[in-house]
């Protein structure tokens, strides 16, 4: 099966995890926790250092440097939009609000 490659900031893949590319990591930067909202359709994911609720831990592979949020954290989160495991999602329509971070729709 051909793994699924994206250049777009952010990338769902069929398991949940969603996936944040150089650009979008500059945006998260070194902060522990991604506080999650969704209003009218729309993901909203603020990086912060607190364990508030609705924040999701964001996690880093050593070795790759690569930035993400697990499938197990993200997939309530997505469920409710539509998101079944079906296939993955580039996010390429996303918009960084004054407040930081990201606001984005499925596709």
């Amino acid at each position: 099966m051909k793994e699924h490659k994206s250049i777009s900031p952010i990338d769902i893949n069929k398991t949940g995890r969603i996936c944040f590319n150089q650009e979008a990591q500059e945006h998260i930067g070194d902060k522990e926790f991604m506080k999650a909202e969704v209003h009218k359709g729309v993901i909203g994911l603020e990086p912060t250092d607190e364990k508030i609720y609705g924040a999701m831990r964001v996690s880093r592979i050593k070795k790759t440097k690569a930035v993400y949020i697990s499938e197990g954290q993200a997939r309530p989160l997505l469920e409710p939009l539509g998101f079944d495991g079906s296939r993955p999602y580039d996010i390429d329509d996303l918009r960084y609000p004054a407040k930081g971070g990201f606001e984005f729709r499925l596709p």
